[in-house]
C-alpha cells in the first residue's frame, strides 16, 4: 500500500502542471483532486465514488472519495482500497470534522487534503492528526494515511505518508 500512497502523491503533485491552475477555486481544486485519484482507480479496473465533475463511477458515497474493489464477476465489495476528504476550509474545526471520518474509516489507505499557510501550520496539523490517529483505541498497527497539505506559501503539495504502529493505551 505504501506504492499506492506515493502513485496518489505523485498524481496530486501533476497538478501543478496545469497552467489554469492559479485561477482554480476550492471547488475547482477539489474536482482535480478527486479526478486524479480516480484515474487511478480507473487504472487498476476498480471503482471511485465521489461528486463533482471528476469523472468517477458513481456519485459520493460516506467520504469525499471512495474507492472500491469488488470481487470479480461479482457485485459484493471485497475491500475499500482508499477514503479521502478534502478540507480547503481554514477552519480548524471543519478540518478535525473531515479527519474523524478518516479515523474510523477500514480502508487500506486513508488521504487527508488540506490547505496550510506554511511548513509550521502544515507540521501542526499533522502532528495533530497524528495525535488523533495515536489517541483512538480502535486504531489498529498498520493503518496507512497519506496526509497532503497545500501549502499556500509555495504553491505545492507537502506529503507526509504515516503508518501507524502500535495501539492506543486503554483509558485508566
Amino acid at each position: 500500500m505504501e506504492e499506492l500512497g506515493m502513485r496518489v502523491s505523485a498524481a496530486l503533485d501533476a497538478l501543478l502542471e496545469d497552467p489554469g491552475r492559479s485561477t482554480w477555486d476550492t471547488k475547482r481544486w477539489t474536482d482535480h483532486v478527486k479526478s486524479a485519484v480516480v484515474g487511478l482507480a480507473r487504472e487498476a479496473g476498480q471503482r471511485a465514488y465521489a461528486s463533482g465533475d471528476c469523472g468517477a463511477y458513481g456519485r459520493e458515497w460516506l467520504y469525499d472519495l471512495s474507492w472500491l474493489d469488488y470481487s470479480p464477476g461479482e457485485k459484493r465489495l471485497s475491500r475499500t482500497v482508499l477514503v479521502m476528504e478534502s478540507e480547503w476550509a481554514w477552519d480548524k474545526r471543519e478540518r478535525d470534522r473531515d479527519f474523524l471520518k478518516l479515523l474510523v474509516a477500514r480502508a487500506d489507505l486513508r488521504v487527508m487534503v488540506f490547505p496550510a499557510q506554511d511548513a509550521a501550520k502544515w507540521q501542526s496539523t499533522v502532528d495533530w492528526f497524528v495525535d488523533l490517529i495515536q489517541a483512538c483505541q480502535q486504531s489498529q498497527p498498520g493503518d496507512r494515511y497519506l496526509f497532503a497539505g497545500w501549502r499556500t506559501d509555495i504553491k505545492r503539495f507537502q506529503h507526509r505518508h504515516y503508518v501507524h504502529a502500535s495501539p492506543a493505551s486503554p483509558p485508566p
